[in-house]
């Protein structure tokens, strides 16, 4: 078996072996990755393994442990994280013996490098979660699908029924979507955000400002597009969306709070279903609610869009057990706290009691 340790400066090699793997998509991509880096999220590397010709890979982020609650940390190392959206290992499939090999190997590499634990979240598309070694796994929500299979009669008629009545309140209103040339976009899109976000008193992480998407659009390319809905000229709700092979990952969006009562966004996500068709794109990935609960309104919204759910599985994985448990164990002092909460990483936590 032979390995090799790939950084997003190894563009060009780093998405030539994603090229060769099924369950590949734009989560996997160095050019994503690097926004993520920029964006302070750490280090990536991609593992990747061969055996004639079998492959894995595995790309994360390595974040450094240096502080628990303010405080040095009493054991330094790394823990890994796979990057914001989704992740997880890939592989060429058939042979379970060449898997079983190359989770080992990259535990090896993993255990050279002081890694303490690794989170991942798993491509829900993909289902790459099958392929996990030793992980804990385990179902954290569902995630809304839309099928772009067939004509445009055929993704209408699919459409619950509130989705084709706020497209036709939005089109009444004299609301138009379609794709925008990110120059014109951007702007706009990113001022939007930002007021969501505070309206929403997000945590300072999800405040994805307009270089972030400018890194977005310059490393992917044709692999990202933007879409506005306008009203009279004015941005209504705009998005971007992230392509790869037949897949279309609905990444952020944000709309004006002052029209939406218009039904900007179900007019978007139609536009954005719409060119998906005619570009030959097969699934346009909805993404799931703010929290894991059924009732979470963010997935209600996306559940009156398309009624197709897929699971999504995040797992766990402690790779040196004595250190994992010295940082949790200060973590848990420093809040005055004699029983461990159900927090995976919880020494990353700074607000949680």
């Amino acid at each position: 078996m032979e390995t090799c340790i790939l950084s997003t400066a190894d563009e060009a090699a780093w998405d030539g072996w994603l090229a060769r793997l099924p369950g590949a998509d734009a989560h996997f991509r160095a050019a994503y990755h690097r926004a993520h880096e920029a964006h302070g999220d750490g280090r990536a590397r991609a593992f990747v393994a061969t055996e004639g010709d079998s492959l894995f890979f595995q790309a994360a982020l390595w974040r450094d442990i240096t502080q628990v609650a303010g405080r040095p940390a009493p054991v330094t190392g790394f823990d890994l994280e796979t990057v914001y959206g989704y992740g997880g290992p890939l592989w060429t499939g058939g042979d379970g013996a060449f898997l079983d090999r190359a989770w080992a190997a990259y535990r090896e590499w993993c255990a050279a490098g002081r890694v303490v634990a690794e989170f991942t979240r798993y491509n829900p598309l993909s289902q790459n979660q099958e392929a996990a070694r030793g992980t804990a796994v385990a179902q954290d929500r569902e995630v809304v699908v839309v099928d772009l299979g067939g004509d445009a009669a055929a993704l209408w008629e699919r459409y619950p029924s509130v989705q084709r009545n706020m497209v036709r309140k939005a089109e009444k209103r004299g609301l138009t979507a379609d794709e925008a040339a990110a120059a014109d976009v951007l702007p706009g899109f990113a001022a939007l955000y930002a007021d969501n976000m505070q309206r929403l008193e997000a945590a300072p992480y999800y405040f994805f400002g307009l270089p972030y998407f400018q890194d977005l659009q310059r490393g992917l390319g044709t692999g990202i597009r933007f879409f506005a809905a306008r009203l009279e000229g004015r941005l209504a709700a705009a998005c971007c969306v992230l392509l790869y092979g037949d897949r279309m990952h609905y990444h952020l969006s944000a709309s004006d709070a002052a029209l939406r009562d218009a039904a900007p966004v179900n007019l978007l996500l139609h536009a954005v279903a719409r060119w998906g068709q005619a570009n030959g794109f097969r699934w346009l990935h909805l993404g799931g609610g703010r929290t894991p609960r059924p009732d979470d309104g963010l997935l209600g919204f996306k559940s009156s869009v398309s009624r197709l759910r897929r699971p999504f599985f995040i797992g766990r994985y402690v790779q040196d057990r004595a250190a994992y448990d010295v940082l949790c164990r200060t973590w848990m002092e420093s809040k005055g706290l004699s029983e461990r909460p159900p927090y995976f990483l919880m020494y990353r936590l700074e607000n949680a009691p």
